[in-house]
């Protein structure tokens, strides 16, 4: 088994965007004054930014933690809280966007170096936090993919294509005014919050974009509805696997309002973790990264090529 990390691709470049941060007050939900203190979460590694509405236990049944892809400080504050997760809370698995199957040791190529590289290969990025808590762990700490093979593909392969078609439109296509392009460019950049693209979804109507726009924009829009998908299918396939202690997920930041209205729905308790960030990301990275996994991906025939 090779284990493909994953991106999500409209929440990492709103990382470091002032916006970001008010995403939670957005949402309408309040946040217990005691959470942080009540999971004993440092505000070194991260902040609780969400809560379900009645937090009464301990320990919640499900703990979102919000990945930051490609970001290596975010990812050795995420290694740190699996840890914290399984020294105070019980958590023996860890469940994560990106893989399909139980990740074991063996599979990860950084298993094969010196352990004292691990931080470091964290901290440039190279490392996801739930590979160097999966090689910190012992044997009794579980990584568990539960991402949809067949969504993943198509999300990822999307992202790639879009990326073609944007370009070329923002080079060639017929100009549209400062509102609509500030709109589209928004939408193809795959940059929209969920509620800023339910925002987009009541405008739209007044687009008057050309004809030649239909096709990247059909495509941005299937993007954001696989994704949606995707965060149905992580709670569906971590809710299958027994396991004691809450169940930890690590996602990235777009998949939480999804992933938090199903929870509320079923009657679960819940908190969101955002790890801590000071310092900006290497897109580069980031980029390398993408382009990598599309690769190993292949070439496809994407569903998106057919009408919704």
């Amino acid at each position: 088994m090779f284990f493909i990390e994953t991106f999500d691709f409209r929440q990492y470049p709103k990382a470091m965007d002032p916006r970001w941060h008010l995403v939670t007050l957005a949402l309408g939900l309040t946040i217990p004054l005691n959470a942080q203190g009540m999971l004993n979460i440092p505000a070194t590694l991260g902040t609780v930014v969400r809560t379900s509405e009645a937090l009464e236990a301990h320990v919640p049944d499900y703990i979102l933690i919000q990945d930051v892809h490609s970001h290596g400080e975010a990812q050795v504050h995420i290694a740190a809280l699996l840890q914290l997760a399984q020294d105070q809370w019980g958590v023996q698995k860890t469940f994560i966007e990106g893989a399909f199957t139980k990740v074991e040791k063996h599979d990860l190529p950084a298993a094969l170096l010196d352990e004292k590289s691990w931080p470091a290969l964290a901290e440039s990025g190279e490392l996801s936090g739930s590979e160097l808590a999966l090689l910190q762990a012992p044997a009794s700490f579980d990584v568990i993919g539960i991402d949809d093979r067949a969504l993943y593909r198509e999300n990822v392969l999307t992202y790639e294509r879009l990326q073609q078609w944007r370009e070329k439109i923002l080079r060639e296509g017929r100009p549209l005014s400062g509102t609509e392009r500030e709109l589209l460019d928004n939408l193809l950049s795959l940059r929209m919050t969920p509620g800023e693209y339910a925002r987009y979804q009541k405008e739209k109507k007044h687009l008057r974009a050309a004809r030649d726009w239909a096709p990247a924009i059909h495509l941005a829009e299937y993007f954001y509805a696989v994704a949606d998908a995707r965060s149905a299918a992580f709670l569906t396939n971590a809710s299958a696997v027994k396991t004691t202690g809450p169940r930890v997920l690590v996602t990235g930041g777009f998949h939480t309002e999804a992933m938090c209205e199903e929870l509320q729905k079923s009657g679960k308790s819940f908190v969101v973790i955002r790890p801590r960030i000071t310092r900006p990301a290497d897109k580069q990275l980031y980029k390398s990264h993408l382009e990598e996994t599309a690769r190993m991906l292949g070439p496809a025939t994407l569903l998106a090529s057919k009408p919704l």
